[in-house]
């Protein structure tokens, strides 16, 4: 799907002129987790980062990348007054604003008001694979939960959790089974073409994609389409983060509630905080924006 995808680009891609950073360096795309991460686990607050944002969103492009929903994703996207797009169910597809339409490929699709870009196939494959499984594993999926129950366990309002429920690709699941059992149900999974991945409250059934897949297909048709090489920084948290995070080039691992950082197989490039969540985020940001390693100028509108 990538390879395809960038080869539609190309021939899209109108000659723009180089985008540099102000010193000289490669101009920086920041792709940032949003639970535990830009904005807090508990209470979903962000009042520690908005200060930085503001400063940051009219120079560098801020790309939120998250296992949320697109009507959870576009809901923060107005609340940090971002016009970027933005990558939505853990790497199923990216969502763009409609004035990018003449720059898209032939794939794109209108949904609500944006365009969209499709990773992964529909939902309803899964579900009918969960379906299969159900007698066998011990789990509880955002399919056959109310809304109520959502906002048990997420702690959202009654409409952030609608919100959550409005699934195209993906499905939360609350695993109620051993790990043993999840080694086995990922397996069976896998069979089907399938995968399960680890975050912040759920374990995520998913198809072969992945927040790096979709963080490098954005970067390289806003590479063809601005005629330059963009550095990447990737901020999260969690399991779902992590290829996302090893990919980057500057990784900004947020420490969790629980003290731990989640291990990387790389060294080089890798910031850790000593904070959590919205602050976390904001001491990294604010160490490499000190550190000359965050560049603009912003060219993707």
């Amino acid at each position: 799907m990538l390879h395809c995808l960038s080869h539609q680009w190309k021939h899209k891609a109108g000659g723009g002129s180089r985008v540099m950073g102000i010193s000289g360096q490669r101009a920086t795309l920041i792709f940032s987790d949003l639970d535990g991460c830009l904005i807090d686990h508990d209470g979903y607050g962000y009042a520690a980062s908005a200060q930085t944002l503001a400063e940051l969103r009219t120079r560098v492009p801020i790309i939120l990348n998250s296992s949320k929903t697109f009507a959870e994703v576009e809901q923060w996207q107005q609340e940090l007054a971002l016009d970027t797009p933005f990558i939505f169910e853990n790497g199923s597809a990216i969502a763009f604003p409609l004035h990018w339409s003449p720059s898209l490929p032939a794939s794109a699709y209108p949904y609500r008001n944006r365009l969209v870009i499709s990773l992964a196939g529909p939902r309803e494959l899964l579900l009918h694979r969960l379906s299969a499984l159900a007698n066998d594993y011990r789990f509880q999926g955002f399919y056959n939960m109310s809304v109520e129950e959502v906002v048990s366990h997420t702690g959202l309002d009654t409409e952030s959790a609608r919100r959550a429920k409005e699934r195209l690709f993906t499905e939360p699941l609350l695993w109620q089974d051993g790990e043993e059992q999840l080694l086995d149900f990922s397996q069976a999974l896998d069979a089907d073409g399938l995968c399960v991945q680890r975050g912040g409250r759920f374990v995520h059934v998913m198809d072969r994609v992945d927040k790096a897949m979709a963080m490098r297909t954005l970067q390289i048709m806003l590479e063809q389409r601005d005629n330059t090489c963009y550095q990447t920084l990737a901020l999260g948290d969690s399991g779902n983060d992590r290829r996302m995070l090893e990919s980057a080039d500057i990784a900004c691992v947020v420490r969790k509630p629980s003290g731990e950082h989640l291990k990387l197989k790389r060294s080089q490039g890798v910031h850790y905080s000593t904070e959590i969540g919205s602050c976390g985020w904001n001491q990294l940001v604010r160490e490499l924006m000190a550190q000359g390693l965050i560049n603009g100028e912003r060219n993707h509108g």
